[in-house]
């Protein structure tokens, strides 16, 4: 390797799912660039959000961009968001001028697009990952122009160029695949040993519907398990409201209330209470979630069985089909959110609790799942830097 310094623009936009693999990825390069004693800077091009955060502890640089959301049915918001689009392509051409990188590694999102968009006008090499089993817009605009594009499921090599696509699973962070003491994850975190423990997420923005649902149920739910529910950093105070109002209908000596912790959302940064991502997660018998990609390959590198209940609204029914994808191995059950009640969640949540055989049989087909997702990160970052030295 023959270069001293090289500049990678990371890009994706709107959520943690596609932040968070931005992170395992940035990790990756660092590792290998500090290895071969390459300097090597770091830049993310795209929304800036609470999530973003983490980039910045890794050492990489945030610069914003404008990035409207286009929706596939009509909606008046679409053309609101064309000018934000617009804006976004502005800032985007001007920061890739300044910066002019070797590369680009696109998580996709609608908060990509104007960094591809750039990306492909000045020939700077295109690196795309897809996480879902159908391709993003994005991910599907630029994949003719792409350098190499990186799927996670092969179901997904179909859309895309074969000659330059990879099945290289979900590029999450290492610490998932730490093994870790379920007893001293929960002392840590402060549940307790003897009781079951539910974890909740709705992805980093949180869930409406799961949060009513769990809320709604928490009468059933309680007497069974202990719950910590991720309800989204602005449906926090909300939820907790909800709660108290309804646990002090049936829980009015309080012996349940402590068994209950709805908190805003889950940082790897904290090792202690119920923000803290891995002891929090290794805690859990059992996960309720979303189906988005990433959440699926963080929990299965884990080795949680999953309850799984796919955003209805969700462009191309990809969530669904993630799901289907996880139940077919056998790894989670699909509960799907039109019609579901909270009586029929928390039934199944304790009909899964009650028993043991099914839960250790989840639990094992959900690890299987995971190992195809652990060497992501560093292939996708290897396979980049080969290209850059070549």
């Amino acid at each position: 390797m023959n270069k001293k310094h090289i500049r990678i623009i990371l890009t994706g936009g709107g959520t943690g799912g596609h932040v968070f693999p931005l992170v395992a990825v940035a990790r990756e390069i660092k590792k290998i660039s500090q290895e071969n004693q390459i300097d090597t800077n770091l830049i993310y091009i795209g929304p800036i959000d609470y999530t973003t955060q983490a980039l910045v502890q890794e050492g990489v640089t945030l610069k914003g961009v404008i990035a409207g959301k286009w929706r596939r049915e009509f909606s008046l918001a679409n053309i609101i968001d064309l000018f934000k689009t617009a804006i976004g392509c502005l800032q985007a051409f001007f920061w890739l001028f300044l910066y002019m990188p070797e590369a680009v590694f696109s998580k996709g999102g609608f908060g990509a697009f104007p960094v591809c968009l750039t990306a492909s006008i000045f020939h700077i090499p295109l690196y795309e990952h897809e996480s879902d089993t159908v391709p993003g817009l994005v991910s599907n605009i630029f994949k003719k122009s792409a350098r190499k594009i990186f799927v996670s499921f092969k179901s997904a090599l179909a859309s895309f160029p074969p000659v330059k696509t990879y099945v290289s699973g979900s590029p999450i962070r290492e610490a998932f695949y730490a093994n870790y003491d379920v007893k001293n994850c929960r002392q840590a975190v402060g549940l307790k040993n003897d009781k079951p423990v539910v974890v909740v997420l709705g992805g980093s923005q949180g869930a409406k519907f799961i949060n009513t649902l769990i809320v709604d149920g928490l009468a059933d739910l309680l007497p069974e398990c202990q719950i910590v529910h991720q309800t989204g950093p602005t449906n926090l105070s909300e939820v907790t409201k909800m709660a108290d109002v309804i646990l002090q209908e049936f829980d009015s000596d309080q012996t349940l209330k402590g068994d209950y912790h709805p908190i805003a959302f889950l940082d790897e940064q904290n090792t202690s209470g119920f923000k803290a991502l891995y002891n929090v997660l290794a805690s859990a018998d059992l996960v309720v979630t979303r189906a988005g990609s990433g959440s699926i390959a963080e929990l299965s590198a884990m080795g949680k069985p999953m309850i799984l209940i796919p955003l209805s609204s969700a462009s191309q029914n990809h969530q669904w089909k993630n799901a289907n994808t996880v139940a077919n191995e056998g790894a989670g059950i699909i509960l799907e959110q039109d019609n579901l009640k909270a009586n029929t969640l928390a039934q199944t949540i304790i009909n899964i609790l009650h028993n043991p055989e099914r839960l250790t049989l989840l639990a094992s087909k959900s690890k299987a799942l995971g190992l195809s997702h652990k060497k992501a990160a560093q292939n996708i970052a290897e396979m980049m830097l080969q290209d850059i030295f070549r």
